[in-house]
């Protein structure tokens, strides 16, 4: 496919995937140029717009919050649903909406998760709103449900 050179470009073209040490080895020896990887990927004959990349939009927390592993995300594949973020803890996921402010589910507890994350995503509720329509045209927040 490459000339032998599939399973290192791939490895470039997945920054997710885990570095292997004969990965990183080879990489100091070739010193692929950033012209050699364009040339390689155009060359992979993948019609445009075939590719995406699902990328999930994560607001930045408070230090101290992160810090005791607090996290809010707005997640893809969640466009039938009623806009919201997830508040992420542990194994735990609270859903938040963002179309009327307030907790979608009993189950977890809603009172488990700190007044200080409530507040964060209260205060950053336009931009989130921004992002869920950015992410989910067909489902926007204004729209009022489907």
């Amino acid at each position: 496919m490459l000339g032998g050179q599939g399973r290192g470009l791939r490895r470039l073209i997945q920054p997710w995937a885990r570095p292997r040490v004969n990965d990183t080895v080879i990489a100091k020896k070739r010193r692929t140029s950033a012209e050699q990887l364009k040339n390689a990927v155009l060359n992979l004959h993948i019609p445009e717009g075939d590719i995406t990349l699902p990328m999930v939009y994560e607001l930045r927390m408070p230090t101290t919050l992160r810090n005791r592993g607090w996290k809010v995300k707005i997640r893809n594949l969640e466009r039938t649903e009623d806009p919201h973020v997830t508040i992420l803890w542990k194994t735990k996921a609270w859903r938040y909406n963002i179309r009327n402010p307030g907790f979608m589910d009993r189950e977890p507890d809603p009172s488990d998760v700190p007044l200080g994350v409530v507040k964060h995503i209260r205060e950053n509720l336009d931009g989130l709103r921004k992002q869920w329509d950015k992410k989910h045209p067909e489902n926007p927040v204004e729209s009022g449900g489907l």
